[in-house]
């Protein structure tokens, strides 16, 4: 091995070599680099070649030299700096010795990264010194303590590959190793790399601080009233969760009672503040603008524009609601049933077949019509979300629409966004918690912020938009109204038929949104459709252990099959 001499050059004679083979993101994370050598030294001498006129071209460390000219430039040292070099006039090429400085190192573990600055911290430093020293933001610092704080057995898990940084970031949700491994090790093997998942189960009681009641109220207004919040550091939005809920829902009903009481000055005969109000709710009431129209010249799409007359104030009253936005929302003109007589209505007979309705249903004999529509409704949900994801899709089937009702005179079809849209709460049991669910929620509250805040700027918001912006909206609007359930209750022949065409469209995977379980699926169809199940699952015949199996068992048996197989129900392959 050949020795070379260190020796100690002024900065001002280093340049830098225009043959250096990193030639991309040069600059990238120099600041932090200069920091670093302003609290540590130049922990690395620079490799040099002569140069003309007595200067000397630094073939690697271009970095390192970067940031000494920066901190010259900056005054924090002197531009005669001396600079610490190892010499090299040998018959080395130096386009392979820099190739060697940036080729021949292995970069550090993230993982170690965050151990060593906690030790730091443990061992006396604030977190703005370790900021400073090595020239990131004092919330860097934090996110890094709370990564490094995760429970030991997860951060080994990270350390090995075995989970992602993001699912890392959503464990520091909270403090308690305890809990931290209780949810990991309740979770499915795909959950575990899902950041939302996580997240969600850690909070679970919990309000995240997108949800309306807290736009609603004001994050403010909750702490002041003795409401806690669990932050969430890698929130980009800044957010976190509201620990109250029964305070948050107070504040929210006494902040809508507030805007009853001034709706009500307006002379209705009556006002009710409620937290939702969607069309079935509308439902219970007649509209009085059947009966009395609203005076004047507004917008008749704006009900705060309008001036009501005094015979329908008389009458009528209005409900306030909240957006899903967070907004407070008045519906005016609402005639609650027995208000006014209603006149007779002849030869409006109810007419039906229960039985006729039940023959709608499809899918296999086996499964109960519950599960049919439970699983329909899942079906429904993701195909919702991959929707509002393709705008283009999502155009032709508007379009679609429309043309199938005014060319081929069939309104009937999946898309029911005109008519009415069907809720999938009641057909899911666990609807709030659904993967589907939770992403196209996410996915409105992303659009939701393009979008003005009252309706009254709607039409001057769509005019100026782009075409991609309002193709964006269009999709997840028209994603609200897909309605591809199978029930006892209703004959949907369109609506399913359409919704197996448009799952080929958009390439559906319910493997991504949908799981099998003891509890959501097995346990609720019989023995013998459990075993041909996990038959088909093995593709291989019953094992006889099977049959002596209670059903329970028999249900968790299947699950952890249906796991390890990827298998799904066919009603939604």
């Amino acid at each position: 091995m050949t020795n070379h001499a260190l020796r100690e050059i002024s900065l001002v004679k280093l340049t830098q070599w225009s043959g250096n083979v990193r030639k991309t993101a040069v600059e990238t994370g120099i600041d932090e680099l200069a920091a670093s050598i302003a609290a540590h030294g130049l922990i690395n001498p620079l490799t040099i070649c002569s140069a003309p006129k007595g200067k000397f071209v630094v073939v690697a460390g271009q970095r390192r030299l970067l940031a000494l000219k920066k901190l010259a430039k900056d005054g924090t040292i002197p531009k005669t700096h001396p600079v610490a070099c190892t010499m090299r006039d040998d018959d080395t090429d130096p386009a392979e010795l820099s190739l060697a400085e940036n080729v021949v190192r292995v970069a550090m573990h993230p993982a170690d990264q965050f151990t060593a600055w906690s030790g730091l911290i443990e061992n006396g430093a604030t977190v703005d010194e370790v900021a400073a020293r090595f020239g990131v933001a004092a919330s860097t610092v934090r996110k890094r303590m709370a990564l490094a704080r995760v429970s030991p057995r997860i951060f080994a898990l990270y350390r090995e590959g075995e989970i992602e940084l993001e699912a890392l970031q959503a464990f520091t949700i909270s403090d308690d190793h305890e809990r931290q491994d209780a949810v990991f090790d309740g979770m499915a093997g795909w959950q575990r790399n899902d950041p939302r998942a996580i997240r969600q189960a850690l909070t679970e009681g919990e309000v995240p601080s997108s949800d309306r009641r807290a736009r609603f109220v004001g994050i403010e207004a909750y702490e002041a009233a003795g409401g806690t919040v669990r932050r969430d550091l890698f929130d980009a939005r800044e957010g976190g969760f509201l620990q109250d809920v029964a305070l948050l829902d107070r504040l929210t009903v006494e902040k809508l009672h507030e805007v009853a009481a001034e709706v009500k000055a307006e002379g209705w005969l009556w006002t009710e503040a409620r937290l939702s109000f969607d069309w079935t709710d509308r439902q219970e009431f007649d509209e009085a603008e059947a009966e009395f129209a609203p005076e004047g010249d507004g917008d008749e799409d704006d009900d705060s524009a309008l001036s009501w007359s005094h015979e329908a104030k008389a009458i009528a009253g209005a409900v306030v609601c909240l957006s899903y936005s967070g907004e407070a929302v008045i519906e005016r003109g609402l005639i609650r049933p027995g208000e006014i007589e209603p006149e007779a209505d002849e030869g409006n007979g109810a007419t039906g077949n229960d039985d006729e309705d039940a023959d709608a249903i499809s899918g296999p004999a086996a499964l109960p019509a519950s599960l049919i529509e439970e699983l329909t409704a899942q079906r429904t949900a993701s195909l919702r979300i991959e929707l509002a994801r393709c705008p283009e899709t999502a155009l032709a089937l508007v379009v679609h629409t429309l043309a199938a009702d005014v060319f081929y005179n069939q309104p009937k079809g999946i898309l029911k966004a005109w008519i009415t849209q069907r809720s999938l709460r009641t057909a899911m049991k666990d609807h709030d918690a659904a993967l589907a669910v939770m992403a196209l929620n996410d996915e409105r509250d992303r659009i939701g912020d393009l979008l003005p805040g009252d309706r009254a700027g709607l039409w001057d918001w769509c005019m100026n938009a782009s075409q991609t912006q309002l193709l964006d909206v269009l999709a997840v609007a028209t994603a609200h109204g897909l309605d591809a359930v199978e029930s006892k209750n209703d004959q949907n022949r369109f609506g399913t038929a359409e919704g197996a065409t448009l799952s080929g469209t958009l390439k559906l995977d319910m493997a991504q949104w949908y799981r099998p379980t003891a509890a959501g699926y097995f346990g609720r169809i019989g023995k013998a459709a459990i075993m041909a199940d996990l038959e088909a699952m093995r593709n291989a015949p019953p094992a006889p252990s099977w049959a002596k199996l209670k059903k329970g068992e028999l249900a968790a048996l299947a699950e952890r099959e249906a796991e390890a197989h990827g298998w799904m129900p066919p009603l939604l392959r």
